[in-house]
């Protein structure tokens, strides 16, 4: 020991000793390290203008004028801007003030000879939001919402976008009214005006994990952005919560720090219950009913990632005289109206004490008559994404007067024997570098395209690329911020303790472990036997039972059309709710599109007899087909052409050789098609693993057979998907 201090004292204290040299010299010493260090990523916000304000940004002349400066400043055309500032700053109703002064100029101009030629977008990722925003922003004469599920006739349609110079809509309809806008008007960019078009995308950070699973909603957004920056327009992203975005996807970014900002919770914390999922469903749901009934005047806003869990819950409180309310995502006219008045107004009424809600909740929309004694709850289970900061930051914020406690519920996990640090930028820099040469080597390959406008091919998009308006091609920053939020999400959730030290770091105080000084929670225990599919009068049968009843009766067929058209394409309950997701997907397509009943029956056959080796997907094996056919019929270079060229000479010459191309894994399959990958990208100066291009891809385009034979399994590539293969797989006469 006198040597390791003599060690130590060698560095001239401890200040100046790094962690690195520190480990060194306990190991030396045989002492193990293990997990006593744990590391985490440092990633800092360079704002090019900050502005600091008390209270509101409206009520901040300086803070608010200097934001309208940057944002009509001629200079500033073509930008993309990041405007962050924390939640309860008053962002939209800003945002929106602005907007309605815009208005006011962009009319002015106007004359009966001229038409306008500047408009406002207000995009919201999600529809409760533009319920909650509505009434604020309609509220001059110049401003509509409009969605796509507003159900507009087309002459209604074409009048609100003539007569409106701003609109408030969704991440999914922005890019039609953008397109509707510059169509109307013969030239957008007016190079003499002062009063640039301006494109909102509010609570941006949610398009991140939405390119999880809409990623083509998501590019086609992003296309109409660079519409709007090429026309000499401005796009403003806003957040609360930037810690997942990409810095230097900004031309400049905006901080407006509020003095005086407090957490909105009086105190923060965490429990961990049962690992097991059934006793964690009963167990919570105590929980729930213990805070509901030791005290009537506190209300509960409880975030659960499972729609059949909330109404299962609300059933369950209801029979216990607790008035609770779920809030999901559904159609506004199947909306219960206190659920209505929450979302569009942020009131609870009086009688209700627990709300229950998934994230269609959580970003944006504001319960503004909570009380000081109400309290946040968000589950983390095992098979929710609630693992997250941003998501718990923005859940943490619904309530805009300071509440009680903001408590999180982790299901117990299984920690990592070695902890590492999820270095989430250093990551994420490397996969936009990878798709950044992935542009590089699509551009080689399409010097010359046979048309302006550059299409990709489905290879080149899954690479992390699209192409705007004019041809130029650009990264998709969101496909790889999904994806690595995704493994954070999981990282977090074997790594709790990981998370909990990101929250206190983000909101700068404790949260405490509950567990140390747990409630008695209420002993009688709530039924779990009879399962939802029980309580409609189902018995609980597997995906393969139904399948089967499927093709031995019509009439089980006729019962899940029912079932759907009751239940939609989202529902879990009653048999529907049971398949497996592709069998679910093929079914769903059949009865929207009214296909033949022995067509049905001879997918479901497939289905099955599907294994894990021989998957079955009609429409995957459809759009496969289609793919391959567009290849063959296609006049211009791409990835999945030179891709298709390549095996396609590999296939003839081991015909020609009597040989079969035969594996022994799917991974040696993959490896077999990043090897005739490598050799063409070497063509073009790249490295396969220096892009983002993936062979693994290309399979899903492939017609290969599988067998096993003594225990060992083979597949062996035939050739590609197309109509005939398609026929013959599923047994079926035509395509539909």
């Amino acid at each position: 020991m006198a040597k390791s201090i003599q060690d130590i004292n060698d560095y001239k204290g401890y200040k100046n000793v790094t962690v690195g040299s520190l480990i060194h010299i306990l190991r030396k010493h045989e002492i193990d390290t293990g997990n006593i260090f744990t590391f985490s990523e440092k990633h800092e916000l360079n704002p090019d203008v900050t502005l600091n304000i008390k209270g509101k940004i409206y009520d901040n002349k300086v803070a608010y004028d200097k934001l309208v400066q940057i944002l009509t400043r001629p200079e500033n055309r073509g930008k993309r801007i990041l405007l962050v500032s924390d939640t309860g700053t008053g962002k939209s109703y800003a945002l929106i003030r602005l907007i309605h002064e815009l208005n006011e100029k962009f009319n002015a101009k106007k004359s009966t000879i001229s038409p306008k030629k500047q408009f406002a977008i207000y995009s919201c990722p999600r529809r409760a939001l533009i319920n909650n925003l509505k009434g604020d922003f309609e509220s001059d004469r110049y401003s509509a919402m409009l969605t796509g599920s507003d159900n507009h006739m087309a002459i209604e349609r074409n009048i609100i976008i003539n007569q409106s110079s701003s609109f408030i809509t969704t991440i999914d309809h922005a890019p039609r009214i953008i397109e509707d806008k510059i169509e109307e008007e013969s030239s957008v960019s007016d190079k003499k005006s002062t009063l640039p078009s301006l494109l909102v995308t509010d609570e941006i950070h949610v398009l991140s994990t939405d390119a999880s699973f809409k990623l083509d909603t998501i590019r086609d957004y992003f296309i109409a952005e660079r519409t709007i920056l090429d026309t000499g327009g401005i796009s403003l992203h806003v957040t609360a919560t930037p810690e997942n975005l990409r810095t230097s996807d900004y031309d400049m970014i905006i901080k407006i720090n509020q003095e005086d900002h407090e957490n909105p919770f009086e105190e923060a914390g965490y429990y961990v219950l049962d690992k097991s999922t059934k006793k964690l469903k009963s167990q919570f749901l105590r929980m729930i009913r213990f805070a509901a009934e030791s005290n009537k005047e506190r209300k509960l806003l409880v975030f659960i990632e499972d729609k059949e869990w909330i109404e299962y819950y609300c059933e369950q409180l209801q029979q216990h005289n607790i008035n609770a309310i779920g809030i999901v995502a559904k159609k506004e006219s199947e909306r219960h109206k206190d659920e209505i008045t929450i979302i569009n107004k942020g009131l609870i009424n009086g009688d209700i004490q627990v709300i229950l809600a998934t994230t269609v909740f959580s970003s944006g929309v504001s319960i503004i008559n909570n009380g000081e004694m109400d309290e946040t709850w968000v589950l983390c289970s095992h098979n929710s994404l609630n693992h997250e900061l941003t998501r718990l930051t923005q859940m943490s914020h619904r309530f805009r007067n300071k509440y009680h406690a903001f408590k999180i519920f982790f299901q117990k996990a299984e920690a990592p024997k070695v902890k590492k640090a999820f270095l989430y930028h250093r990551l994420l820099e490397e996969k936009v570098r990878k798709a950044d040469n992935s542009k590089e080597l699509v551009m080689k390959v399409r010097r010359n395209p046979s048309d302006f406008f550059m299409s990709l091919d489905k290879m080149e998009l899954e690479s992390g690329l699209f192409s705007d308006k004019n041809g130029k091609l650009h990264v998709l920053t969101q496909k790889a911020q999904s994806e690595l939020i995704q493994n954070k999400t999981y990282y977090s959730y074997k790594n709790q303790d990981a998370l909990i030290r990101e929250l206190e770091e983000r909101f700068q105080c404790e949260f405490k472990n509950y567990d140390e000084d747990i409630i008695d929670t209420v002993e009688d225990e709530v039924t779990e036997n009879e399962s939802v599919a029980e309580q409609i009068g189902l018995s609980n049968l597997s995906s393969k039972e139904i399948i089967k009843m499927i093709i031995e009766d019509k009439n089980v067929y006729g019962r899940l059309k029912k079932e759907y058209i009751k239940f939609g394409r989202g529902g879990k309950k009653g048999l529907m709710g049971k398949i497996k997701r592709h069998a679910k997907n093929d079914l769903i397509y059949f009865i929207e599109n009214r296909v033949d009943y022995d067509i049905v029956q001879q997918v479901m056959n497939c289905h099955l007899q599907a294994t894990k080796d021989e998957p079955c997907s009609y429409l995957e094996h459809k759009a496969a087909s289609q793919e391959v056919e567009k290849i063959k019929l296609t006049k211009n270079s791409s990835i999945q052409v030179m891709m298709y060229r390549g095996l396609n000479f590999h296939l003839k010459r081991a015909k020609e050789n009597e040989k079969d191309i035969v594996f022994g894994t799917l991974a040696e399959m993959d490896h077999y098609l990043d090897n005739i990958l490598t050799v063409f990208v070497k063509q073009h100066g790249f490295e396969l693993e220096e892009t983002s291009i993936d062979g693994k891809y290309f399979r899903k385009l492939l017609n290969y057979g599988y067998r096993k034979s003594n225990g060992d399994r083979e597949y062996t590539i035939v050739g590609f998907m197309d109509d005939r293969v398609l026929k013959e797989k599923y047994g079926i006469r035509k395509i539909v």
